[in-house]
């Protein structure tokens, strides 16, 4: 019956999980998808040409679902809910990357029975799987004979951090910022200003770095423009470790202890008064830390 009801939801496509008296629970993302034959939508093409007109939309029944899968269990965090490969038409490139998902599967399989309470514990957990994923990476380029006693001490307190980016968290701090510097140490001189903002202000293209930075050692695109040196991969994690300990003893002094999470990662609350400079400081609320990372 749900299933069916979707069938006039022709909006643009959402993920619906649902559950029944009975003990049924299913997943349906329904929406009007178009079908795109040799061509997936992620770049401009002819349109005189009649080529690459849509031929039609997915059928409801042709949409990925899941109904009772034998995990007993289905999650959806805004992840990719079918590998391209996987599926004959192109669905959706727009994905973030599986942290959020792999996080909430480990935390379901850790129990059968679930209160209110054991729910809100997975709601605001903060457990970092990016840094879980990254950090043996990020620590095999740290050289320890090239690290002064302030980078010893940050080096230090990374390999101790339990990968929780809670707001007393100083390794989340380290790692954070070590990560941002790195991203933009690797792209910025590749790429036009537009393009690199436009993909740095997109919350869902981060994860192709990140399995960049993983699996890709000795790229071009990790050579500093304009360096004398042909840096790689380890050389932008060393520099942009180095950078984030420079920025941070700048901002908040020598004490690596004092480097809290919390004091970089603040919420901001804005009203629309509030974009006007004169009236900011009445109508936003700002500079609450707040535990959690990007993902």
């Amino acid at each position: 019956e749900f299933k069916d009801s979707l069938k006039y939801w022709d909006i643009p496509i959402q993920n619906w999980v649902v559950a029944d008296r009975e003990g049924n629970i299913g997943y349906f993302p329904f929406g009007r998808i178009p079908k795109r034959i040799g061509w997936d939508g992620t770049l401009p093409v002819e349109g005189w040409s009649g080529k690459y007109e849509w031929q039609g939309y997915i059928s409801y029944d042709e949409l990925p679902q899941m109904i009772n899968p034998p995990a007993g269990l289905i999650v959806t965090a805004n992840n990719k809910v079918v590998e391209p490969e996987n599926y004959k038409y192109p669905l959706t490139f727009d994905a973030m990357p599986s942290y959020r998902a792999d996080r909430i599967y480990e935390l379901l399989n850790k129990s059968e029975k679930w209160d209110v309470e054991s729910v809100q514990k997975i709601q605001m957990d903060v457990y970092s799987k990016q840094a879980e994923y990254l950090m043996p990476t990020i620590l095999k380029a740290i050289n320890n004979t090239d690290l002064n006693e302030i980078e010893k001490n940050a080096t230090s307190i990374l390999k101790k951090w339990d990968f929780y980016a809670n707001k007393e968290s100083i390794g989340a701090t380290l790692f954070f910022l070590t990560h941002k510097n790195a991203f933009e140490m690797t792209l910025k001189d590749d790429l036009s200003p537009v393009l690199f903002n436009l993909i740095y202000n997109t919350t869902y293209s981060h994860g192709f770095f990140d399995k960049f930075l993983s699996e890709n050692s000795d790229s071009k695109i990790w050579d500093i423009r304009g360096s004398e040196k042909i840096e790689i991969r380890d050389d932008i994690i060393m520099l942009s470790f180095k950078n984030a300990v420079s920025e941070l003893k700048e901002v908040f002094g020598e004490r690596v202890e004092e480097w809290k999470w919390g004091k970089v990662h603040q919420i901001l609350f804005a009203h629309p008064l509030g974009t006007d400079k004169r009236l900011e400081k009445t109508f936003n609320i700002s500079g609450i830390p707040t535990s959690g990372a990007r993902e």
